[in-house]
């Protein structure tokens, strides 16, 4: 069931973006993608972008950002939710290592279909029976710091939520935010 929702290999997504993210392709068919900032949950400061391509069958994401602890491990979480509340989903989208010089690169996606079920590590929150609208979700994308590589515990670090907390110290670090429509 989570294979189904979630494919979190970089390929599919940053195929379907580089190819439908040229200027000007918004139509049903081809999807709709939307640039935004990334910036800094604390400050603001724009650190990189996003790109998001929802079509029918799900939304994929695209992120590039910088200002990252260098070969520090971090994830990055889907949070969406509809206008009444009555969808929510917060689930990891992916995950790695900042690189030598503070950069990183992420890409995810979502199906729409059943939930997968609330776990504490890889799915935070499941409100409602399935996704099933792509177009009229807000999505917001979060980069959590999950500190410097634990021995053993890289695996926890780049997919779990508390992955090597303690003894390091997580936290919400940047953020890119998508309306719904």
């Amino acid at each position: 069931m989570r294979e189904k929702l979630l494919r979190r290999g970089t390929g599919i997504a940053m195929l379907a973006l580089s190819v439908l993210a040229g200027p000007g392709i918004t139509s049903a068919r081809a999807g709709d993608v939307t640039k935004v900032p990334v910036t800094d949950i604390v400050t603001g400061e724009v650190l990189g972008s996003a790109r998001l391509l929802r079509t029918n069958s799900g939304l994929s994401v695209e992120l590039v950002t910088g200002d990252l602890v260098s070969h520090d491990a971090y994830t990055m979480w889907w949070i969406l939710s509809n206008a009444d509340g009555s969808f929510q989903l917060v689930t990891n989208a992916s995950g790695g290592l900042a690189g030598s010089d503070g950069r990183g690169n992420f890409a995810s996606h979502v199906s729409v279909g059943e939930l997968p079920p609330v776990d504490g590590l890889l799915t935070l929150t499941a409100v409602g029976d399935s996704f099933d609208d792509p177009y009229g979700v807000s999505v917001m994308i979060v980069v959590r710091s999950h500190g410097p590589v634990i021995p053993g515990k890289q695996f926890e670090q780049t997919h779990w939520f508390p992955g090597g907390c303690p003894p390091n110290d997580c936290e919400d670090v940047q953020q890119a935010f998508f309306p719904g429509r």
